[in-house]
C-alpha cells in the first residue's frame, strides 16, 4: 500500500525517476527483510519533489516507525518539509537525519516539531551545522524545555557553541524525558562544562551523556560523571518501582477476580439456602392443613356429640374415658411444651456460659498485666545487681591495673639494657655500611660520566632534527595561509547571501511565533481542562474503591452469618421444634442480608454508570482535543506553505 500511494504521488508531482527507482528499492528491500514498519534510505539521492511525494504519504501512513534519511541532501528544506509531517504522524518512534548539511532554519522546524510531537522516542542529527548559528540551537533548547516524549538525541559533530552547549543545559533543566544525550566533538569548553553541571541540579532522568572531544575540564568531567552516575541510579531503582508497581497490580486483579469468584460462591449458597426455606415453609403450610383437618374432625365430633346427648346417661363410661384420653394428649402437650421451654433455657445458660467465658479472658488480661508490672520490677532489681557487680569489677581492675604497673617497671629495665647492646651492634653495622657506601659513589661517578657524553651526542641530534621539522612547518603554514585567504573570501559572500535570507525568514518567524503563542494559549487552556476531567475521574475511582470496602465488609458478615447457618443447623437435627423456630429466624436474617446485598449492588451499580458517564465525557474531550490539534496542525501547515512561498519570491 505504501510504495502504491508513492508511485501515485510521484507521478502527480513528476518526480524524477532515479530517486523514485532508489526509493522503492529501498522498500522492496524492507519488505524482503519482513521489516514493513522501517524505511531505511541511507546514501539515496532525494529530489524535492519525492520528498514532498514521500511526505504526503507519511502524513497518512500508520505503519512505519523507523525512518532513516542519513546523507540524502535534504537541507534546510527538506528538514522544515519532514517537521510539518512528524508534527501529524504519531507512528514514527526513530528518525535518523545524519549528514544532511541542516542549518539554523531546519533546527528552527524541527524544534517546532518537537513542542507538538509526543511520539517521537529517537533523533540522530550527527554530521549537521546546527550550531553555526545560535537561533537554531535556542529553538532546539526551547523544544526540549517541552518536550516530554524523546529519549534520545545525537547532537555528535553539530559545531555547537559553548554558548549553544550552555543554552541547551538551561533548555534540559526543564526536561523531564530525555535519557541519553551525544555531544561529542562539539565547543562547549568551560562555559559549556559549567552549564550542563548547573543543569543536573534539576534534571534527574539524563543518565548517559557522551562529551568526548569538548575540551571539557577533568574536574567538570568528574562532576559531570557523578551527576550521571546519580541519575542512572535513579533510573533503575525507578525501573524497579515500576515492575514492583506492576506486579501490585496484576496481584490485586488477580485477588478482585478471586473474591468476585468467591461472592459468586456465597451467592450461590445464599440462594440454595433460601431454596431450603422455601422447602421448610412449603412442609409448615402442609402441617397447618392438616391441624385444619383436625379441626374440621374435632367439630364433626362435637356435633355428633351434641347428637348424642340424649343418650348420655348411657355412655357416661365411654365419655369418661374419653376425657380421660383429652386429659392425657393435653399432658403430652404439656410435656411438649416444657421440653421447648427447657430447649430454650439451655440456649440462655450456654449465652450466659459465654458471657462468663468472655469475663474470666478479661480477667486472664488483668492478671497477665499485673504478671508484667511483676516483671518489669524484677527487672529494675536485676540492673540494681548488675550495677553492683560492675562496681566490684572496677575494684577488681584497679587491682590488676597496679600490679600490671608493676610487671612494666621490670620490663622497662630489662628494655634498656637490651636498647644499650642493640646501639652498639648497631654503630658496628653503620660503619661497614659508610665504607660500602663509598665504594658506591665512586661507581655512580664513572657511570655519570658515561652517561654526559652520550647526552650530549643525542643533543646534537635533536637540534638537527628541529631545524628540518620548522622548514617543513613554513611551508605548510604558508599553504594553508593561502587556503585560509579563499575560505575567507567565500565565507563573506555566503555571509551577504544569508543575511538577505534571515530578514526574510525573521519577518515571516515573527508572524509565526506570534500564531504559535496564541495556540499555546488554548493549548494551556485545554490542558486545564483535561487535569480537572482526571481529577473528577480519580474522585469517582476513589469512591468505587470505597463501595469495593463496604461490599467486602458486607461479604464477611454473609460468612459469618453462614457459619452461624450451619451451627443452627446441628442443633435443629435434634428436635423438629427447634428446627421449625430456628429456620423461621435463619430465613428472617437471609431476607435481611439480601435486602443490604441488593442495596449494595443498586449503589456499585450506580457508581458504575457515573464512572462509565464520566468516561464518555473524557472520551468527547479527547475528541475535541484531536480535532483542535488537527486544526493547529493544519494553521502551521498553511504558514509553513506561505512562508515557502515568501521564500521563493525573495530567492
Amino acid at each position: 500500500m505504501f510504495s502504491q500511494q508513492f508511485e501515485a504521488e510521484c507521478h502527480v508531482l513528476g518526480a524524477c525517476e532515479s530517486a523514485v527507482s532508489s526509493i522503492k528499492g529501498a522498500l522492496k528491500a524492507a519488505a524482503a527483510q519482513k521489516k514493513d514498519n522501517e524505511l531505511v534510505l541511507q546514501g539515496h539521492c532525494v529530489d524535492g519533489k519525492a520528498l514532498t511525494a514521500l511526505c504526503t504519504v507519511l502524513s497518512k501512513d500508520v505503519v512505519i516507525s523507523n525512518l532513516c534519511l542519513a546523507d540524502t541532501f535534504l537541507g534546510d528544506d527538506g528538514a522544515i518539509l519532514l517537521a510539518g509531517v512528524l508534527k501529524k504522524n504519531t507512528s514514527i518512534i526513530s528518525l535518523d537525519l545524519r549528514g544532511n548539511n541542516i542549518r539554523s532554519d531546519g533546527a528552527i522546524a524541527l524544534s517546532q516539531m518537537l513542542k507538538m510531537n509526543n511520539s517521537l522516542k529517537s533523533l540522530m542529527l550527527e554530521w549537521n551545522c546546527l550550531g553555526i548559528w545560535e537561533t537554531g540551537v535556542k529553538a532546539l533548547a526551547d523544544a526540549l524545555s517541552v518536550n516530554d516524549a524523546l529519549e534520545f538525541l545525537d547532537l555528535r559533530n553539530c559545531k555547537i557553541s559553548p554558548q549553544g552547549i550552555n543554552m541547551l543545559s538551561l533548555g534540559l533543566k526543564n526536561n523531564k524525558a530525555l535519557l541519553k544525550l551525544d555531544l561529542r566533538w562539539n565547543s562547549a569548553g568551560l562555559v559549556g562544562g559549567r552549564g550542563l553541571l548547573q543543569c543536573f541540579k534539576s534534571n534527574h532522568t539524563l543518565y548517559e551523556l557522551h562529551l568526548s572531544g569538548n575540551e571539557i575540564p577533568e574536574d567538570l568531567l568528574r562532576a559531570i560523571e557523578s551527576c550521571i552516575e546519580r541519575n542512572a541510579s535513579r533510573f533503575e531503582t525507578d525501573q524497579k518501582a515500576k515492575l514492583n508497581s506492576d506486579f501490585l497490580t496484576n496481584t490485586f486483579q488477580h485477588l478482585a477476580a478471586s473474591h468476585q469468584s468467591t461472592i459468586d460462591t456465597l451467592s450461590t449458597k445464599l440462594e440454595l439456602s433460601k431454596e431450603e426455606a422455601n422447602d421448610v415453609s412449603g412442609k409448615l403450610a402442609a402441617t397447618t392443613k392438616e391441624l385444619e383437618a383436625l379441626h374440621e374432625a374435632k367439630k364433626r365430633l362435637e356435633d355428633s356429640l351434641s347428637i348424642i346427648d340424649s343418650e348420655k346417661e348411657e355412655l357416661n363410661g365411654r365419655i369418661s374415658g374419653l376425657q380421660r384420653e383429652l386429659f392425657e394428649e393435653k399432658d403430652k402437650i404439656s410435656t411438649m411444651e416444657y421440653e421447648s421451654s427447657r430447649t430454650t433455657a439451655m440456649y440462655q445458660v450456654r449465652l450466659k456460659d459465654l458471657e462468663s467465658a468472655s469475663k474470666e479472658l478479661d480477667l486472664q488480661v488483668s492478671v497477665l498485666k499485673k504478671d508484667k508490672a511483676l516483671l518489669l520490677e524484677e527487672l529494675e532489681k536485676a540492673k540494681r545487681r548488675e550495677k553492683d557487680r560492675i562496681e566490684l569489677n572496677d575494684e577488681k581492675s584497679l587491682r590488676a591495673e597496679q600490679a600490671h604497673h608493676k610487671r612494666l617497671a621490670e620490663l622497662e629495665a630489662d628494655k634498656e639494657r637490651e636498647v644499650v647492646e642493640r646501639s652498639r651492634f648497631y654503630e658496628d653495622r653503620i660503619r661497614e655500611v659508610e665504607a660500602s657506601k663509598a665504594r658506591l659513589i665512586e661507581q655512580f661517578d664513572r657511570s655519570k660520566s658515561e652517561f654526559m657524553a652520550e647526552k650530549h651526542k643525542l643533543l646534537d641530534s635533536v637540534s638537527e632534527a628541529e631545524v628540518k621539522v620548522r622548514h617543513d612547518e613554513a611551508k605548510r603554514r604558508q599553504a594553508l595561509e593561502m587556503e585560509v585567504q579563499t575560505l575567507r573570501s567565500l565565507k563573506d559572500k555566503v555571509q551577504e547571501e544569508l543575511c538577505v535570507q534571515i530578514s526574510v525568514h525573521t519577518a515571516s518567524l515573527r508572524d509565526h511565533e506570534a500564531e504559535i503563542h496564541s495556540l499555546n494559549v488554548a493549548r494551556t487552556a485545554f490542558n486545564d481542562q483535561v487535569s480537572k476531567l482526571e481529577m473528577k475521574h480519580a474522585k469517582a475511582i476513589q469512591e468505587l474503591h470505597s463501595i469495593q470496602s463496604e461490599h467486602e465488609i458486607s461479604v464477611k458478615t454473609v460468612r459469618s452469618q453462614d457459619d452461624r447457618i450451619h451451627a443452627l443447623e446441628t442443633q435443629l437435627s435434634k428436635s423438629q421444634d427447634e428446627v421449625d423456630h430456628l429456620k423461621r429466624s435463619r430465613s428472617h436474617e437471609h431476607e435481611h442480608n439480601s435486602k443490604a446485598i441488593r442495596e449494595r449492588d443498586e449503589l456499585i451499580a450506580k457508581l458504575r454508570e457515573e464512572i462509565r458517564r464520566l468516561e464518555e465525557e473524557m472520551d468527547e474531550e479527547r475528541e475535541q482535543q484531536d480535532l483542535r490539534m488537527k486544526e493547529i496542525s493544519l494553521q502551521i501547515s498553511a504558514v509553513l506553505a506561505s512562508r515557502q512561498k515568501s521564500a521563493k519570491k525573495a530567492k
